[in-house]
Parts: C-alpha cells; structure tokens; sequence
C-alpha cells in the first residue's frame, strides 16, 4: 500500500527544487489531487532576527512600521537563485515593504551585483529607508502597485518580484495586472498563495459573506464583517471601492491559470517549487519562476 507520505513524495520528487515545465506542474496538480494531502516541507530558520522598532511618527496608523518580521530562507532564495541563474542586474520589488521592511530587497543588494533596484509598496516603511541609505543604486517608490503613475515610476528592470501580493490585485485584477507590469521586465519572481479547490479561479467576494469566512484564513481580530457591510463605500486613503480593498484576500488563482496567463505574456516557466499549506489545505504557498522567451 503507497502511504499519502510515499505519493507526495514520487509526485513531487522529479521537480522540486529544479527547473519545472507546465506539464510536470499539471502532472503533481493531479498527484496532489488525488491524495488530498499537501507537499512535505522541511522546518523553517530564518535568515537573521531584527528587533522589533517602534511606530514611524510619520505613520500614525499601526501599520507596517510596527512589524519587522525576519525574511524567509525559501524567499530568499527564489529571488537568489533568479539573479544568479540569469545574470539579472536590476529588480523592482513589489509589495517589498510589509512586515519585512525591503527585506528581500535588502538580501539581493548584500549578495549580488545589483546595478539599480527599486522598492515599491502603498507604504515605504521608515526601516527599510534606514537599511536602504548604504545602497546608493536603490529607489524607493510609494503607491498603489495598479496605477500608472507607479507603473510609470520604474523603468524597465531585468526582474520583478511579486511575493504574496496577486491574491489582492483588484483594478486591474491579478492577470491584467501582470500583463501590464510584465512588459517591463524579462523575468518574473512570483510567490503566491494558491487555490487548490477544484474549477476555475475565483473571486473570492463573489462567493458571499459567509462563504468568505468559512474559507478564507483570518485573524480572530479581522473585521470581516464591517468589511462586507461598507463594500459600496469608498475607502478615503485611494478612493476605491471598500470591496477592492488590497488588505484582504480577494482572488484564487489556480496554478494553472497563472501557469498559462504568463506563457501568454511571452514567457516560459523557468523553476516552480510547492512550500505547503497557507493556514488551510486548499490553499498553497508556490514559487515560480517565468523569464522571457528569446
């Protein structure tokens, strides 16, 4: 009798952690699928602890100023591996800011030979200003990812990163979103969390309030329902609807959506690695790598 352990294990052990095509990605979807059960992942270090630094008088919201969560090891390493594989010498990092205050950012610049690098987030963090002044080749750009002032702020760069940041993308939504920024770059660094639930990627407030909060991971302190109750509000901060709020999840993507969205773009699936549960089995935490074809 094959154990789920033994299965995951086959399944997965031709491609993790090496250059993966589309069609072994659909080959350990089925896998998976079948047995119900997610990736084996190892323990989690961390690369290095920071104190945690008190609240930015500049913010007076509590928000990203308050946390300086370390960087994950498997993070770092995607974008690593992605700029030493390909030689890449320039990276906009999207969404760079939160709880890790340009973090990632921060370990490419240390490790490699990064001519210009830009951080981009809705809030720049006063940390990851600090830590960025011994960086001369580093920007900082502030704004909503979806505008095109922000767009138009980077210039092309050889790499975008986009870790844990499609499931909120929202006007433009997370495909046309990536059709808009992927026109600037000749690779894409994605980490995402995924839908594994069988049909097509949804749009999670679709589905209704109650299905959200019975499917969707939240903190007990989540004000989910006040969310649901001013959707037809506009939120002051961006004049957009509370419904299309950023902060919270708003899509799932299939992995094969993502998978065929960016082959459309132009590029191909250079490396995809599975990093297990996000807080509930049908969603996954996944890594691509896409670079542009020739």
């Amino acid at each position: 009798m094959i154990t789920s352990r033994q299965h995951r294990a086959e399944a997965l052990s031709p491609f993790v952690g090496s250059p993966a095509p589309a069609s072994v990605v659909a080959l350990w979807l089925r896998a998976h699928a079948s047995v119900g059960c997610s990736a084996p992942t190892g323990p989690i270090s961390w690369l290095s602890r920071s104190p945690k630094h008190p609240t930015n008088p500049i913010n007076s919201f509590p928000m990203p100023n308050e946390l300086d969560n370390p960087i994950r090891p498997n993070k770092a390493e995607l974008a690593n591996r992605a700029i030493r594989k390909h030689k890449l010498r320039s990276f906009a990092d999207l969404g760079a800011c939160w709880g890790v205050n340009a973090g990632y950012t921060l370990d490419l610049l240390a490790k490699n030979e990064i001519e210009k690098a830009f951080v981009v987030d809705v809030t720049v963090t006063h940390l990851a200003r600090e830590r960025g002044t011994k960086y001369p080749q580093l920007s900082f750009v502030s704004g909503l990812f979806g505008e095109k002032a922000v767009m138009n702020s980077v210039p092309n760069v050889d790499a975008l990163l986009m870790y844990d940041i499609l499931l909120h993308q929202v006007a433009p939504n997370w495909d046309e979103f990536l059709t808009l920024w992927s026109a600037k770059t000749k690779a894409l660094v994605i980490y995402n969390q995924m839908w594994m639930r069988e049909g097509p990627t949804i749009r999670f407030v679709d589905q209704g309030r109650e299905w959200y909060k019975a499917n969707i991971p939240l903190k007990p302190t989540t004000p989910v329902d006040r969310w649901f109750d001013q959707h037809d509000e506009i939120e002051p901060e961006t004049g957009r609807k509370q419904r299309d709020r950023h902060s919270y999840s708003q899509w799932g993507i299939k992995t094969e959506d993502l998978i065929a969205h960016v082959r459309s773009l132009g590029f191909r699936l250079d490396f995809f690695e599975q990093h297990g549960d996000f807080k509930v089995p049908w969603m996954k935490e996944q890594a691509f790598i896409f670079v542009r074809d020739p």
